[in-house]
């Protein structure tokens, strides 16, 4: 019989709307997953099933910090070798962690400890051997747990004496009275992932990352995710849409906001040494612009331009638009900042928010303690008026916990236990009605030390009104997989990922009469196939393949159609 799973729910997050608006004092019941039968939205032929037995291990929370693995840099004997941190506090808010606190640089739990002065620390110079620049760029400080105590997340970046500045977002909460890591976030280097902002709203942890088309030095798309601290550590959960962003830089040549397709908002920032800034786009006649002030010290002047009549209006209030053609915004201020200041650019309504809300989840497994080895599950857990809300939410509670069965046996009674080995899994919301929803999970698998791990797509589809997953012979015609394989086929060659040998793989598809794709997600314009790296054999990458609803046809479950579409 599996032992008792320890099921963690954190972050209770009162979303109204996409993951806005949340207080203290909500909380949630864990699930109630004992029981169910539904089966998960996958391919029939997945690889992914799962039957094993948990492994429960009793850990010392003060001993788990960084699960995170990445390259360390070298050691350097300037720096200690074990952290600093024998102070005891009353509260998270007390400890100075810009100055005369130790961290991992390397972001495991092997690697080198530097202790910071005035946020940062510098090892060698640049050139030498095992030069490396490390600094605190961010504290924000709430209660991320709902346990009464505040806890802190910190924002660092290191450089190892090139272009590249590596972003990571760390956890760290009282464990009586003395400071322990809470783990850590690997986000990315400048507009690859770099982290533009970070902090705690109403008990839940969000962090602004960058994206861009431009080049690593440009962002100019954003996205915020949500950060969920677990029993053990801290874990991505999910994140919003990317939308365009643009910085009011007095160097920027370019000044003109794009929307991003399907988007109908944007963030422009301010940093806090321009005094003034301007921006343009473009619009249609009779169309609102919402220009909201979201954070830092409010602007002086704004004003709104019309390019083409030369009509000038001034304010955040809404704005109706007189003419089609290009508009200018200049925002200005008439005093010094010490902080950023951003605004919401909103055109009409802005992005449409989904009808129902969702609250992130999290069940964390220490495996063993020494090597140390865990597996981290996230999901959305569901809330809605349909009547089969609360068995949805348990029946997709019961297929992610049971994703890391097959691995736990594999590490454990098929396998000395080694170090890095790893299963985790974030998730993305992509379709969400009133009664349909879909989930995309992104799942990390690794048994050290084999040659390379595995990762890919895992999807899920909810009927909330009939309280079930739906099977994949519900979304599309399995009768017809050869027309639907073809479809998915046409559009992945598209990729130019296929080499011969999978293109030969593929080809068996057709003779065996099974699917060829490991996932099925909807998602508002079309169903997304996936694989997994080794999905199309020989270890090539995972896949995420979209084939628009018009270009399936009748392949798709007409009803479920309606059902997606509707208002």
């Amino acid at each position: 019989m599996p032992l008792a799973r320890r099921l963690v729910v954190c972050l209770a997050l009162g979303i109204a709307g996409l993951l806005v608006g949340c207080s203290n004092d909500v909380s949630i019941e864990a699930p109630d997953v004992a029981g169910s039968t539904v089966e998960p939205t996958r391919a029939p032929a997945s690889t992914n099933n799962v039957s094993a037995e948990d492994v429960d291990t009793t850990v010392d929370v003060g001993a788990v910090e960084d699960p995170m693995v990445t390259a360390v840099p070298v050691r350097s004997n300037a720096q200690q070798s074990t952290p600093e941190h024998d102070q005891t506090y009353t509260s998270i808010r007390d400890v100075d962690f810009m100055n005369e606190f130790s961290y991992h640089t390397g972001f495991d739990l092997e690697s080198s400890m530097s202790t910071v002065t005035d946020g940062s620390f510098e090892n060698g110079q640049i050139g030498d051997v095992g030069y490396y620049w490390f600094g605190v760029t961010d504290v924000d400080f709430g209660d991320l747990n709902n346990d009464g105590a505040d806890e802190a997340i910190v924002t660092t970046s290191w450089n190892g004496g090139g272009s590249g500045y590596f972003d990571s977002v760390r956890a760290f909460r009282l464990i009586d009275g003395e400071v322990q890591a809470a783990g850590t976030v690997l986000f990315g280097d400048r507009a690859d992932g770099g982290v533009f902002d970070a902090r705690i709203e109403d008990g839940v942890a969000y962090v602004w990352s960058f994206s861009t088309t431009l080049g690593a030095c440009c962002p100019s798309e954003i996205r915020r995710n949500t950060l969920v601290l677990g029993e053990y550590w801290l874990a991505q959960a999910d994140a919003t849409p990317t939308q365009a962003w643009i910085s009011l830089d007095s160097y920027r040549t370019d000044r003109e906001l794009k929307f991003l397709p399907g988007t109908s908002s944007a963030m422009v920032v301010m940093y806090e040494w321009e005094n003034q800034g301007a921006f343009t786009f473009d619009a249609a006649q009779g169309q609102r612009l919402t220009l909201a002030h979201t954070g830092g010290p409010a602007a002086a002047t704004i004003s709104v331009t019309s390019l083409v009549t030369g009509q000038v209006f001034s304010g955040l209030a809404d704005v109706v638009l007189p003419a089609d053609g290009l508009y200018e915004v200049t925002i200005a201020f008439d005093a010094e900042r010490d902080t950023n200041t951003t605004f919401d650019v909103i055109i009409d309504d802005g992005d449409l928010a989904p009808p129902i809300s969702w609250l992130p989840a999290v069940e964390q497994h220490v495996v063993t303690e020494e090597p140390y080895v865990t597996t981290s599950l996230v999901w959305p857990v569901f809330s809605s008026d349909q009547p089969g809300t609360a068995a949805a939410n348990d029946a997709l509670a019961s297929f992610v916990l049971g994703l890391d069965d097959s691995w736990i046996e594999d590490v454990t009674e098929f396998s000395t236990p080694l170090d890095d080995s790893s299963y985790d899994i974030q998730y993305e919301v992509t379709v969400a009605t009133a009664e349909i929803v879909a989930v995309r999970f992104d799942f990390y698998d690794y048994v050290c030390c084999r040659p390379y791990p595995n990762y890919g797509p895992i999807s899920a589809v909810l009927d909330l009104e009939a309280g079930r997953l739906l099977p994949v012979n519900e979304i599309v015609d399995m009768n017809r997989i050869d027309e639907i394989n073809r479809l998915w086929i046409t559009e992945l060659d598209k990729q130019q990922l296929l080499a011969d040998t999978v293109d030969a793989l593929l080809t068996d598809v057709f003779v065996s009469g099974q699917p060829g794709f490991d996932s099925l997600t909807l998602l508002p314009h079309g169903v997304e196939f996936g694989t997994m790296r080794n999905g199309l054999g020989g270890g090539s990458p995972g896949t995420l393949t979209v084939v628009g609803y018009d270009q399936l046809g009748s392949l798709v479950n007409p009803d479920l159609l309606i059902r997606l579409r509707a208002p």
